[in-house]
């Protein structure tokens, strides 16, 4: 009996011990979350306002409280809009605001997967971003493009079944299909 209430106390100091480790790393996960997900947020508005959404904001959320008082666990992004008291979800957004934060998502997730890697990318390729823009939505488009390229020494290739009249492109390729196959002029 002695043997095994002094094994008991061991086990126990060691299980103390482990328990303070297991909450200090869910502590330190949490912080990195939280402090990734700052740091998107960021990356997120600073997009927004380029293309045109200077007074819109994008917040994330991975825990918050419901009305009941529990912790609602997923990951949820809200989208605080000028003429909006409070936040709306994103998926209330329809057309031209849909696309641009969805844009300047893809511009934000981009810049902060590639600096947490610590890899530099010289290309970049988006396909039908115009979906839903207005000719406004189009030029603030093509311009934060424009200045992405400059500002980050990048490539970057805006495919698009729509003409964008923009003089900030470095040159354009027109690809037409006919019965041939198809062409680059």
């Amino acid at each position: 009996k002695i043997e095994l209430t002094e094994l008991l106390k061991q086990l126990s100091e060691q299980h103390v011990a482990v328990s303070y480790w297991v909450g200090g790393f869910k502590k330190l996960r949490l912080f990195i979350i939280e402090q990734t997900l700052k740091q998107l947020e960021i990356e997120i508005n600073n997009n927004l306002a380029s293309l045109g959404m200077p007074e819109w904001a994008i917040t994330l959320d991975v825990e918050r409280e419901n009305k009941s008082g529990g912790v609602t666990k997923g990951f949820v992004v809200f989208v605080h809009a000028p003429d909006s008291k409070a936040p709306v979800r994103f998926e209330a957004w329809s057309g031209g605001e849909s696309q641009r934060l969805c844009l300047a998502g893809d511009m934000g997730l981009s810049n902060l997967i590639l600096e947490r890697a610590g890899l530099i990318s010289e290309v970049e390729f988006y396909d039908e971003p115009s979906s839903h823009l207005s000719t406004e939505g189009l030029y603030d488009l093509a311009e934060t493009l424009a200045q992405r390229a400059e500002d980050q020494n990048k490539v970057i290739f805006l495919i698009d079944h729509s003409i964008i009249d923009f003089g900030g492109f470095a040159g354009t390729f027109t690809v037409t299909k006919d019965n041939k196959g198809s062409h680059i002029n």
